[in-house]
């Protein structure tokens, strides 16, 4: 849908995501999970900054819409 390309399996040597596997040994044969380490953030304040502006947006859209229901408008 996004245009990627999705793999069915990951090498550990090739791959360019936000996690890691250097906190970790490879997993055994077989194994259906794996451990991973997260990445720090590039920028923290901005990361915080934005979950705060869409908990904001949520707790107003969700204020107005009760609002309006509670008023009997709707």
């Amino acid at each position: 849908m996004t245009g990627l390309t999705r793999y069915e399996f990951l090498c550990a040597d090739d791959f360019d995501e936000d996690y890691t596997f250097a906190c970790t040994t490879p997993p055994p044969a077989g194994s259906q999970w794996y451990t991973v380490c997260a990445k720090p953030h590039g920028n923290f304040a901005a990361w915080m900054g934005g979950v705060g502006l869409l908990g904001l947006i949520g707790i107003s859209v969700f204020t107005t819409l009760f609002g309006v229901v509670r008023r009997g408008v709707a």
